[in-house]
């Protein structure tokens, strides 16, 4: 039986029923499995990377990998439906508990200028999410072996949607999380949301009021305009009327002395 594994079942998993007052021995939270994927996006160029990285993968694990293809294509990536792209495995049962031994206790402290697992690694249903940006960390890599230095995701699959139980299950194990408060972050984030939420109900609040205010006045601006356009309509403008009258004794006078000049040549 795996160290971790027998460690759960007789020490930690009673720690954790009595500390959150479960009722049930079957609602401890438990880690279900863990999954391990390495995208490996060359291999859209040279398709023999897939194999390099799916060894180094088998290597780690000690199960053979599942190369994963792409679901769709995409032009600006060059990448066409159907191709490798990367490979994954995962866990279960005795190997999990042996590679998470291996993880914790031989890996993670080979990484360079490490501070601690980050506690907003947890995705709200009680699973926890690691980076890794080179796979020599792990003891079965041998360095002058490999191509490429690649990273990879592993991912911590408990069987509990609480946040509070699944930190206290991977804390018992002796994860090297950073030190502070899990989900103070969350608490953080949902009170600017909450703030930006209300100063945006009141920015329009005060906006509609402004326009109710606004429109009564628009209102009286509106029929002062179309009763002066009402007047102006009705009533005639004197200019106009006196430039007719001008301009029709104007023509008058013209038509006289035309008149006074065909006589005289008459005579």
């Amino acid at each position: 039986m795996a160290r971790l594994k027998e460690y759960y079942q007789k020490e930690l998993r009673q720690k954790i029923k009595q500390k959150f007052d479960l009722k049930n021995i079957n609602e401890v939270p438990k880690i279900s499995k863990i999954v391990l994927n390495m995208g490996v996006g060359e291999a859209i160029v040279d398709s023999k990377k897939i194999n390099s990285a799916s060894e180094d993968l088998m290597n780690i694990t000690g199960q053979k990998p599942l190369v994963t293809k792409a679901k769709q294509s995409i032009a600006g990536f060059k990448l066409r439906k159907g191709l490798n792209i990367g490979c994954k495995v995962t866990l279960r049962k005795s190997r999990m508990y042996e590679f998470l031994d291996r993880l914790i206790y031989i890996a993670l402290p080979r990484v360079r200028d490490f501070k601690g697992l980050s506690l907003k690694s947890f995705d709200g249903n009680g699973n926890y999410s690691i980076g890794i940006k080179e796979q020599i960390i792990f003891p079965e890599i041998d360095y002058d072996k490999i191509d490429k230095v690649r990273g990879m995701d592993i991912s911590i699959v408990t069987s509990t949607d609480n946040e509070d139980h699944a930190f206290e299950l991977l804390k018992g194990f002796n994860l090297p999380f950073t030190k502070g408060v899990l989900r103070k972050s969350v608490e953080v984030n949902k009170k600017d949301d909450s703030a930006s939420l209300n100063q945006s109900s009141k920015v329009s609040s005060e906006s509609n009021k402004s326009s109710q205010t606004a429109q009564p006045d628009a209102s009286a601006s509106e029929q002062a305009i179309v009763s002066e356009s009402l007047e102006s309509k009705s009533e005639p403008s004197p200019s106009k009327s006196e430039s007719e009258k001008k301009s029709v004794s104007e023509s008058s006078e013209a038509q006289s002395e035309k008149n006074e000049l065909t006589e005289n040549k008459g005579e």
